[in-house]
């Protein structure tokens, strides 16, 4: 009976343990862009600390292909419109049309109903998965980095899997506990920064200016220590009769304002000025 308790228990701590590496594999996932794209801003962060010149030589290398390109098909579109055209007779002066200007090569082409060759090398621009794939360097100090925490337990996983998650969304993250706060406490000052995120913030393409974030913080702060004056118990509406009078009362002023004295006034004041101070925290990370 013992043993078969025994059994269970382990195939129970099995179950748990493959439920947590599946759950760390999966933020991974959704966070993998962001891990590739924050290794590539270390590695070269690391590169312009200690001053080690990196030369492209493979976009040189297309750099050339390219105009080698242009220039075989500007010389394809001449032969093409004039049959009869000889290597002499490139040197000879432009056509002028009617007006009296002078016609380009695309003009020519265009006016003999060619069209030119695409190009076949055409750069794009690559993701951060591509470049740490293609990469031909390694960093000793930050693959020992890479390989410390991997080597870590399951329960530091996860946990740096969740940081990874909040730092990813972290302007999300932002968004929701300011309408949280909002649906908590609501009240006339702290529906400014719910309408901010609507009217300001959601409507910035590609994301909100630093003039935002620094605003969001500010007005935060005002509102932590506005709440906090009106603690004191020398306000009138303050007073314990005041209190107990109105207790049930939903149209209380200072309760409309946001200026009740109440034991937990602050405490979602403070969650949202954390999480502005954590995103913010971040974009100094990404531009430093």
């Amino acid at each position: 009976m013992v043993q078969k308790i025994l059994d269970i228990l382990c195939f129970l701590w099995a179950i748990i343990l493959a439920m947590v590496d599946g759950l760390t594999q999966w933020l991974n996932l959704l966070t993998k862009q962001y891990r590739d794209t924050s290794t590539v801003l270390c590695n070269e962060r690391y590169l312009i600390i200690h001053k080690i010149d990196q030369h492209h030589t493979s976009e040189s290398r297309d750099d050339l292909v390219s105009q080698n390109s242009e220039s075989s098909t500007l010389n394809t579109c001449l032969d093409q419109t004039n049959p009869e055209h000889t290597p002499s007779s490139r040197s000879e002066t432009p056509r002028r049309n009617s007006n009296g200007n002078f016609l380009t090569e695309d003009v020519l082409c265009s006016s003999a109903g060619l069209q030119p060759e695409p190009l076949k090398h055409s750069r794009h621009s690559r993701t951060a998965s591509e470049i740490l794939s293609n990469r031909t360097f390694f960093i000793e100090e930050l693959e020992q980095s890479t390989e410390f925490y991997d080597n870590q337990n399951r329960l530091l996983r996860l946990l740096l899997a969740v940081y990874n998650l909040l730092s990813a969304n972290s302007e999300l993250l932002c968004y929701f506990i300011i309408v949280l706060n909002n649906v908590v406490s609501a009240s006339v000052i702290s529906l400014i920064l719910p309408m901010l995120v609507f009217l300001w913030a959601m409507l910035s393409t590609p994301r909100p200016t630093k003039k935002f974030w620094m605003t969001a913080i500010v007005y935060t702060e005002a509102m932590v220590v506005l709440k906090y004056i009106f603690q004191f118990g020398f306000f009138p509406w303050n007073s314990l009769y005041e209190l107990t009078l109105n207790e049930d009362k939903p149209f209380f002023t200072p309760r409309i304002f946001g200026l009740e004295k109440t034991d937990s006034y602050i405490k979602y004041d403070l969650l949202q000025l954390l999480a502005l101070f954590f995103h913010r925290s971040l974009l100094m990370v990404s531009h430093c």
